[in-house]
């Protein structure tokens, strides 16, 4: 049952205020938490609002996903402390003033938030000087703001980074519940309508932010947000384009990458390659389908030992293969990869944890989230961007993202230099310095029976993409 659908059958005495999961699972994740630690206290820092350009004119707020994975509470201004030698959890904050329901409405009282929660207590913000201990535990600072926010109200105490507790979070976080891949799945699956919906809607003459405007308005009908800056854009060479100012030509290929975040907090995050004009033409179909082969070949790559780093060298294998049946690239095939010259055309990983947060967790740490002890990070092109090596295990939720690019910049540096001169034509591929670039996304859970695909199917072959084009 999803959070809207829960919140209509509510019949809470308080308020109708609701959280995604049962009282009962906040309390149990708080326990587990604390079992794995043999003492001490542990902080957890929510989220303030976050200052457009005046305090009272702020983006969007969105709560810390640790608080929330532990709390549920979305509201700005908290801050959670658990005892682990009493087992006692108490919330810190403002309670809201007459000034507050003026401007912003009647809310529940933070004790009847809390009480929804499980948590023991509620104290004003100005308490947790007297009741925090010196060497409390808490987790990295993303936000210089909520560490300014901590110095304002302790007096000589320091809470500080730890290790212990940030590995605690990452093995809890990691191992998604079924209640979570349900929520992840309703994500996934609204990804895949927004997707749908977008690409019936391109055409020539259109302009990036025409599309862009069309996402939100599908997003905010299904009283959601964006799970993060979709990429919208002509130019799928630039992996990270968030600007949305170029009109689409008959001759274009459109990349969309985007997901949508559910009211519970999951979000889906997933990316299709359409042509512009309707049908791809011979060297974008060309390419799409090694694409396409890279995606089936790291699906296909998974087993219960694999890592994912494996899944990463199945579809780098696909794409120099495929690339070197095209022309693009040359020589021996196990040579090449090894050098790393396909990663000239497929310079990041093959995709990352997702959940609460879209790169589930790395504000935890990047390495340490998808990187065991025994494993280091490679320096080489393409696998130094591979934020996820480790080996996979049931209830992990991925993304699986090939893609090849021609980013010509990239391109001319590594000939000037004489990089790869054995295993790419760069005369080849001087002719398609405009080609820009194809990714191909979608988000899987590992089961107990293998990796599934979370979601319905969204048009993925050449076919099916020309398909939904002419629909």
């Amino acid at each position: 049952m999803d959070y809207i659908t829960r919140l209509l059958k509510s019949k809470s005495k308080v308020m109708d205020y609701i959280l995604p999961f049962d009282t009962s699972v906040y309390r149990s994740r708080r326990a587990e938490l604390m079992r794995q630690l043999s003492d001490g206290q542990i902080l957890l820092m929510g989220n303030k609002n976050s200052p457009r350009n005046y305090t009272d004119n702020h983006y969007k707020f969105r709560q810390d996903s640790s608080f929330l994975y532990y709390g549920g509470i979305a509201d700005p201004g908290l801050i959670m402390l658990l005892d682990v030698s009493s087992g006692k959890t108490t919330l810190f904050g403002k309670e809201r003033t007459i000034d507050n329901v003026i401007w912003s409405g009647h809310q529940p009282s933070l004790a009847d938030k809390a009480q929804v929660s499980g948590i023991d207590e509620v104290r004003p913000l100005e308490d947790l000087d007297s009741m925090l201990r010196p060497g409390a535990m808490m987790l990295p600072n993303y936000r210089h703001g909520e560490w300014s926010k901590l110095q304002t109200i302790l007096s000589n105490k320091k809470a500080q980074e730890s290790e212990a507790l940030i590995t605690a979070v990452i093995k809890m976080r990691s191992l998604k519940t079924a209640a979570e891949i349900t929520y992840m799945d309703e994500a996934v699956n609204l990804s895949n309508d927004l997707h749908r919906h977008l690409i019936k809607q391109v055409r020539t003459g259109l302009y990036e932010y025409d599309l862009y405007a069309q996402a939100m308005a599908f997003t905010l009908a299904q009283n959601c947000t964006l799970g993060y800056n979709a990429i919208i854009t002509v130019n799928g060479h630039i992996l990270h384009n968030e600007h949305y100012n170029n009109q689409l030509k008959q001759s274009d290929l459109l990349l969309f990458d985007g997901g949508i975040e559910i009211t519970a907090g999951y979000t889906g995050d997933l990316t299709r390659t359409v042509p512009v004009s309707g049908h791809f033409s011979g060297v974008q179909s060309d390419i799409y389908q090694i694409v396409h082969q890279a995606y089936k070949a790291s699906v296909a790559a998974y087993s219960p030992t694999a890592t994912n780093l494996e899944l990463h060298l199945a579809a780098s294998r696909a794409i120099a293969e495929g690339l070197i049946a095209l022309g693009w690239m040359k020589g021996d095939i196990a040579e090449a990869l090894a050098a790393g010259a396909h990663a000239v055309f497929f310079p990041h990983g093959i995709g990352h944890m997702i959940g609460l947060d879209v790169h589930d967790m790395e504000n935890l740490g990047e390495d340490r989230v998808g990187y065991s002890s025994d494993q280091q990070r490679s320096e080489q092109l393409g696998l130094k961007s591979l934020r996820l090596a480790k080996k996979l295990e049931v209830g992990n939720c991925i993304t699986i993202e090939p893609g090849i690019y021609v980013i010509p910049e990239l391109l001319k540096k590594m000939q000037q230099e004489g990089r790869f001169l054995d295993f790419i034509n760069y005369d080849n591929v001087a002719d398609h310095h405009d080609f820009g670039g194809i990714r191909l996304e979608d988000d899987f859970v590992i089961t107990d029976s293998g990796i599934r695909k979370l979601g319905s199917d969204l048009s993925i072959s050449v076919e099916e993409v020309e398909a939904l084009l002419a629909s």
